[in-house]
């Protein structure tokens, strides 16, 4: 934030505002590029809790992290999700990087 021209942290490669027309057109034309299934931008958050989950992450940083009240809700939505990615933690961790979930 400490070099942002104005209120605007993030901007396009033009300099225009970054709203939310402007990231589903360019999520969308990444997906098509990279040859995958349509997901709504949504998803991620779904993917970035399973994630955190599976490899450690403590569920209240988690909550807070996206927002949430409570780490019941991260527990409601999300853990049922932690057991079947357990077998893919190294993978995950070498995706994001070693210090995801320490």
């Amino acid at each position: 934030m400490s070099t942002a021209q104005d209120e605007y942290l993030f901007r396009t490669a033009t300099g225009l505002h970054f709203n939310c027309n402007r990231y589903r057109d360019n999520w969308e034309a990444a997906v098509k590029r990279a040859g995958l299934e349509y997901v709504r931008p949504y998803s991620t958050r779904h993917t970035f809790a399973a994630w955190s989950l599976a490899c450690g992450v403590i569920p209240d940083q988690v909550a807070d992290l996206m927002g949430h009240g409570s780490k019941e809700m991260i527990y409601e939505v999300y853990g049922k999700w932690k057991k079947d990615l357990q077998k893919d933690v190294e993978k995950i961790r070498k995706f994001t990087g070693d210090d995801f979930g320490e």
